[in-house]
């Protein structure tokens, strides 16, 4: 997804700005600047990774260039090593793998930007992760969701282990590859395989061939099994499975690391686990999908349902797992519902997901809309849009300094959900620095908003 369909579709979604203000009283809490820097420092900008889809394959897919609508990706926000469960061999987890073709260069440990890739898609895993933990605990206080993973020896990260396929890149696809990661090895009925590819998906190579995601089986072509069945004995947890992610490795087979929000990873790892089932209140009938708009697993497919993906607009807020918890995810479905008695990602019987209680580790999303409302004489007046958490937003931080450097004081926390400050007792014709954070009731906080300068009259 481009960022202008972002633009786009935060402009659709925009909340008003509540007219109450909260006044701002003396600094109370000296803090730091919230970088190394004297200005807080955003989250790095990267742009969402769009699925695709291919009706000539009897699998699944994501969403393709030519059907992909104006959506949110996940807000920015990089998860740690507790977002992910470590499991060790023989019991059932995801295993990372990096693909390259015969003949090409192993990236791996190539920077691009200011990380490895291997760093990045260890990010993207625990994005895929975390978004995933924070989707389930929105709905629950007592269980968690983390994948579970393999891990390097020491726990320190998961593991991403490189592989060279004996096709050349001309050549390779993804049945190719699926078929050779078999035969290496790579074909543990406990594992569930995510390959990040540094190839296509098909040739030839182009930039829709070069990009998204593909589930393939043990065989290499079918991969999700039609069965409904809430079990950890689900024929879709019992054998081995590729999720791939592709590279945009058109024109000269240049490579584009994952999104660190891990969506296109995520999207194919749950086909993997069985999801979406043809049964669920919302399939598209057709590529394991649902027309639910703003959801993970949710596209117009081309299924006998798909007309319906455009006029299902009940998430407006940003991409959730499942919209609406009532297709493929809910921790306590209400009884009677369909996921109380069919395949439900968030039950603890998948076997491949720790659903142990964990705590809250999701920051509420980053503010990125901090502007001045008025400016008079010893005063200002400060205005953003509503800010969200998962479990709730306990209040909002607002911190100053004088000019355009130096350290910033913490000035006032309005509690709740506030949207605008109204700062006192500044001095005439002085230039000040604001931002601000929301911050949960576990202590969680954004990452610093966007500054905005003021100057009083």
């Amino acid at each position: 997804m481009s960022l202008a369909h972002l633009a786009a579709r935060a402009a659709l979604v925009a909340v008003a700005i509540s007219s109450s203000v909260a006044p701002i009283a003396s600094p109370v809490t000296v803090s730091s600047a919230p970088a190394a820097s004297a200005a807080p420092v955003a989250a790095p900008v990267v742009a969402p990774t769009a699925d695709h889809a291919d009706a000539n394959l009897d699998n699944t897919h994501g969403e393709g260039t030519a059907t992909l609508t104006a959506r949110y990706n996940w807000p920015t926000r990089n998860f740690g090593m507790e977002s992910v469960a470590c499991a060790p061999a023989g019991t059932q987890r995801f295993q990372v793998l990096y693909a390259y073709p015969a003949g090409a260069a192993n990236n791996l440990d190539r920077t691009y930007g200011t990380l490895t890739l291997r760093a990045q898609i260890q990010q993207a895993f625990k994005g895929a992760s975390g978004n995933l933990n924070a989707e389930v605990q929105a709905k629950s206080t007592t269980v968690g969701a983390r994948l579970r993973a393999k891990c390097l020896a020491d726990g320190s990260d998961v593991d991403v282990t490189p592989v060279q396929l004996k096709t050349a890149r001309a050549s390779v696809t993804s049945l190719l590859a699926a078929q050779e990661l078999g035969a290496l090895g790579y074909a543990d009925p406990t594992t569930k395989y995510v390959v990040f590819a540094d190839f296509c998906r098909e040739q030839p190579e182009t930039v829709d061939n070069c990009d998204g995601g593909q589930v393939k089986g043990p065989n290499g072509v079918s991969a999700v099994a039609n069965d409904d069945t809430p079990s950890a004995s689900n024929p879709n947890f019992t054998s081995h499975d590729y999720a791939f992610q592709f590279c945009a490795c058109s024109n000269g087979g240049v490579l584009t690391p994952p999104s660190y929000t891990g969506g296109t990873m995520l999207h194919e790892m749950v086909h993997t686990l069985g999801f979406v089932q043809p049964t669920a209140v919302k399939s598209t009938g057709r590529y394991h999908h649902c027309y639910q708009y703003n959801d993970l697993m949710c596209y117009a497919d081309g299924g006998p349902n798909s007309e319906l993906y455009a006029s299902n607009h009940d998430c407006l807020d940003y991409r959730h797992i499942d919209c609406g918890n009532d297709d493929y995810m809910h921790p306590h479905p209400p009884a009677g519902s369909y996921l109380a008695t069919k395949l439900n990602l968030a039950a603890n019987y998948v076997p491949f997901i720790d659903h142990s209680s964990t705590p809250d580790i999701t920051p509420p999303f980053r503010l990125t809309d901090l502007r001045l409302a008025s400016a008079g004489s010893s005063s200002v007046s400060l205005q953003w849009s509503v800010p969200v958490d998962k479990r709730g937003v306990a209040g909002v931080r607002v911190y100053r300094r004088l000019g355009t450097s130096g350290s910033y004081s913490l000035v006032s926390s309005p509690a709740g959900a506030a949207t605008g400050v109204l700062a006192s007792g500044l001095a005439r014709r002085t230039t000040y620095q604001f931002y601000v954070q929301p911050f949960d009731a576990t202590g969680n906080a954004a990452t610093s908003s966007n500054v905005v300068t003021v100057k009083t009259t």
